[in-house]
């Protein structure tokens, strides 16, 4: 899903009000396919929870969700820091 915002409440005047920007919304199936193909593998999972490793390395990572859902921002965000993936945006 993407949206183009170009005027943001709270900011008419600022010089960023009239800055268009995009929103990307990741979904679960995204993030899975990322993982895998940066080399991490499911090691377990109970119901909706997968735990990822990669081989050679301690990280673990856990994505909890249907493949059609969208990731909650700060999901992705601790997905990226502890994957190492900087494209998940």
């Amino acid at each position: 899903m993407k949206n183009v915002v170009s005027d943001v409440d709270g900011l008419s005047g600022c010089p960023l009000a009239d800055v268009a920007f995009e929103i990307v919304a990741k979904k679960y199936r995204e993030i899975r396919s990322a993982l895998s193909a940066a080399g991490w593998e499911v090691v377990r999972q109970r119901g909706s929870h997968e735990v990822w490793a990669k081989p050679g390395e301690n990280a673990r990572i856990v994505v909890a969700g249907k493949d059609s859902d969208t990731v909650p921002v700060g999901t992705l965000s601790s997905i990226r820091r502890a994957s190492g993936l900087e494209h998940l945006r």
